[in-house]
């Protein structure tokens, strides 16, 4: 025998049973095996959220996931001379958006219905072949529980005294239809758990009166002080699937302020504070409505609280950020996540409360082991090779150097990275700032290199009481046609590369930021070159350098009150170097530069050389003569 036809015996054998003892409770809640589908308008569908429970052991269970059992409400058309109610009442539903609760979907006891939170309200029709003169919903209720007690009661649906909603039955008609409509907007906020059961009047039947429920038209307690005398029960859904609110919600901190050992932030340091969300109701992550921070803070014995809202509003991430204070300051606090509903806060869940304290730490934990067992020093590409070896990367590489700490309350000051480069023309040393990301990260971008270019760089890093430490030394080059990779030059066809840099004769450095503008017939741009002494074709934004069409361009370069062009084409993608040569000062007679620091691969502009205050050497006369020769030879 199935389960459905089964159970509907068993029923009305109860039924039977009942009649011998008292007529009027003999129209008990029957499960008929038959089951018909009202014709009730449809709206369109709007998601079903899940039910959040407030208290598991007053809630019935929950609509049925697809597969799972289910208690339909009978369609038998209402035919009001059985001993069953629901032959006597055909009741049918129409919940909008929710297709699957109208007619016979919205679940008897022992099953319950989750409503959306954002359903205004639902019907409920009842249909007889007789005349009826009343009916009535009984209905009581429980409203979302902020804390492990027993469910706060619904304002006027008190289980004691349970509410009395009377059907409207049309004076003009027929008077076998009735209809109610559930208000929750008005009366069921999101989280509240309600029960309902019908009692139906007619004067022209017998009963006069039956009822839902064997138990009559009233909510009572069972010994174990569970409502019991429902037909019906819905939860409309609450953003959190418990009322525990480290069950819904994780919160964390930066610094780790809730380890062990805790983190706490030194005197220059904020602390974050992030909320994520890990409310699962039917598979789905709830986002977090809101959420505020209780904020109590004491310094030299003056306590202040103060309130914090996240933000963003319903999102499943959210944070703020508490702003440093002085050391010694002793903090606490709480969160306190709700829902805003007419105005108000409902659905209220708190987490425990916290504490730390703004420490005197923050500075190297070992001062005197150098800079390397302080934090953690990367490169991208990788060129922390050891002491006295070179990596060699692809022409245009620019390198990032960062620096990370991995205590979360040490902090840094001050931080740069110390750079010199050189290549056959000349040399140049410049001071990189370090960029922070973070009280406890910071990083730089060493520009890529021309090919030949090299480049020896150490880290200086202060802590918060200015403390400085050192790293070791790390040398790279630069060499051959640029590559893909991290912060590799990629040339597409029909573009080339070259890099430009003007030689101070006087003292043999390269100049740095040198002042230049390149054009070609249609566009130009005035910029500065590197701090290493070298400059390249740069977008407007962003890092890195900018590809070039093949063509004819300008390239004019300022210094020390010096103007020099020289006209390139560029035709290929092989990278070129270009070398101008101006003075600060005096030029001396005897050359102590060494004759390998002018082996460049073209020259232009060595007419500039006579600006000089003293004659070059012979040496130089005759460099310059064999310049002159090669440059008749090559066209760039």
């Amino acid at each position: 025998m199935s389960r459905p036809l089964a159970t509907g015996l068993l029923f009305a054998v109860v039924a039977v049973v009942l009649l011998s003892v008292s007529p009027g409770l003999a129209q008990s809640a029957v499960l008929s095996p038959t089951v018909r589908a009202a014709s009730v308008p449809t709206a369109p569908a709007v998601p079903l959220a899940a039910l959040g429970v407030a208290a598991a052991a007053a809630v019935p269970a929950t609509t049925p996931a697809s597969g799972a059992p289910s208690c339909p409400t009978p369609q038998n058309p209402g035919h009001w001379n059985s001993l069953l109610f629901f032959n006597d009442v055909e009741v049918s539903f129409y919940v909008p958006g929710s297709p699957g609760l109208d007619h016979g979907g919205f679940n008897m006891e022992p099953c319950g219905n989750n409503l959306p939170m954002n359903l205004n309200g639902f019907y409920m029709n009842i249909t007889t072949n007789v005349k009826m003169v009343n009916a009535v919903v009984t209905i009581w209720g429980t409203s979302w529980s902020i804390g492990s007690g027993v469910p706060p009661i619904i304002k006027g649906f008190d289980p004691l005294e349970p509410a009395q909603l009377t059907g409207y039955i049309n004076p003009n008609g027929p008077g076998t239809t009735a209809s109610f409509y559930f208000d929750l907007y008005r009366y069921f906020l999101p989280g509240s758990q309600v029960y309902f059961n019908l009692t139906v009047q007619s004067a022209s039947a017998t009963p006069s009166t039956i009822y839902s429920t064997s138990g009559g038209n009233y909510a009572k307690y069972n010994d174990s002080g569970l409502i019991d005398n429902w037909t019906w029960g819905f939860s409309v859904d609450s953003p959190w699937a418990s009322t525990s609110f480290l069950s819904d919600i994780r919160v964390s901190t930066t610094p780790n302020v809730l380890s062990q050992p805790a983190y706490d932030p030194n005197r220059n340091q904020s602390l974050g504070i992030s909320l994520t969300s890990i409310s699962y109701i039917n598979g789905s992550l709830q986002a977090i409505p809101k959420a505020t921070l209780n904020l109590s803070e004491t310094v030299d014995g003056i306590t202040t609280a103060y309130g914090e809202a996240f933000s963003p509003l319903n999102a499943t991430y959210t944070n703020l950020t508490i702003p440093p204070n002085p050391e010694s300051t002793k903090a606490s606090f709480n969160i306190t996540a709700y829902l805003v509903w007419k105005g108000g806060s409902i659905d209220r869940i708190v987490s425990p409360t916290y504490t730390f304290a703004w420490s005197s730490h923050g500075g190297w934990w070992y001062p005197s082991l150098g800079l390397v067992r302080n934090l953690n020093i990367t490169t991208t590409p990788n060129v922390l090779a050891a002491t006295g070896t070179k990596t060699t990367l692809a022409t245009g590489t620019q390198v990032n150097v960062t620096i990370h700490e991995p205590i979360q309350n040490v902090t840094f000051g001050q931080a740069q990275v110390r750079v010199t480069y050189s290549d056959a023309a000349g040399v140049a040393s410049a001071v990189l700032p370090m960029t922070r990301i973070g009280a406890n990260t910071s990083f730089a971008l060493i520009p890529g290199l021309p090919s030949g270019g090299t480049v020896a760089f150490y880290l200086i890093v202060k802590d918060i009481f200015g403390t400085p430490l050192a790293s070791g030394n790390w040398t790279y080059t630069e060499t051959g046609a640029p590559a893909a990779g991290p912060g590799g030059l990629v040339l597409a066809a029909g573009y080339g590369m070259f890099f430009f840099e003007a030689v101070d004769l006087s003292t043999g450095h390269l100049v740095s930021f040198l002042n230049y503008t390149l054009a070609n017939a249609t566009w130009s741009e005035s910029r500065q070159g590197t701090a290493l002494g070298f400059a390249a074709p740069t977008p407007l934004a962003g890092t890195g350098y900018l590809p070039v069409t093949f063509g004819t361009y300008i390239v004019t370069i300022h210094a020390f009150n010096q103007t020099q062009a020289a006209t390139v084409s560029v035709s290929s993608s092989t990278p070129f170097e270009l070398i101008f040569y101006v003075a600060s000062g005096a030029v001396a007679q005897t050359s102590w530069v060494q004759q390998t620091t002018f082996t460049i691969p073209a020259i232009l502009g060595l007419g500039a050389a006579a600006l000089a205050f003293v004659p070059v050497s012979a040496w130089f006369r005759e460099r310059r003569k064999k310049a002159e020769q090669e440059q008749r030879r090559i066209t760039l």
